[in-house]
């Protein structure tokens, strides 16, 4: 199995997740301005505990192997973070101002998945449960770069990032990085079993931060 038979295995939970209506209205600029600045200052929160966490686990981490997954993903949250900011910054939206938002309970339940996921005893659990948020809008950019948003598009700046080169080269890597590890436990199926339950949930609780903002 590689990532994208995961993806094909579970298609209706993924096309729930990156083809939701408020993603959809968001690429066609239908999407009302307060229903995104309302996703973006709910999804920036599990984008900023997901840094702080692969922060904590490179410091207590040696393995270069795992060391350099890690950076993948830091590479990628970095990016995402920078341009939340930047675009809500031109909101009228401080750092203050972010710090304070509320936390909404399907914000609150994928933050406290990606804590429990990050303790884990076996480092590829939570990337697996990190890599829905990558790779899904790594798809969505791609779809954003198909239909020739640019920045007249309304969402156009803050489009900009997933349809980037660098951030789908950095979704590719780490696409590439959960395939070889999803091959390795072709033939063990308690531990892949454990894989396709982190996918899942990873992806519900996506759904559920495009719900609870639409």
């Amino acid at each position: 199995m590689n990532y994208q038979h995961m993806i094909h295995n579970h298609q209706n939970l993924w096309d729930a997740y990156t083809k939701h209506p408020l993603i959809q209205q968001l690429l066609a600029q239908a999407l009302s301005p307060a229903i995104f600045k309302s996703y973006l200052m709910q999804s920036m929160i599990p984008i900023k505990k997901s840094s702080v966490l692969l922060s904590e686990l490179k410091s207590k981490t040696h393995d270069p192997i795992q060391r350099y997954a890690i950076e993948q993903y830091q590479e990628v949250f970095n990016l995402e973070l920078t341009c939340h900011q930047d675009y809500l910054a031109t909101q009228g939206f401080t750092t203050d101002d972010l710090t304070r938002v509320a936390w909404e309970e399907d914000t609150r339940a994928y933050c406290d998945f990606l804590e429990e996921e990050s303790q884990s005893l076996n480092i590829i659990d939570f990337f697996m449960a990190l890599s829905p948020s990558v790779i899904g809008y790594a798809e969505v950019g791609q779809r954003a770069k198909q239909g020739f948003v640019t920045a007249h598009h309304v969402y156009g700046s803050w489009l900009d990032l997933y349809q980037h080169d660098a951030y789908q080269l950095q979704a590719s890597k780490i696409e590439a990085i959960l395939t070889k590890e999803l091959i390795c436990l072709s033939s063990q199926i308690q531990p892949l079993n454990r894989m396709v339950h982190k996918f899942k949930r990873a992806c519900q609780l996506e759904v559920g931060l495009c719900e609870q903002s639409f």
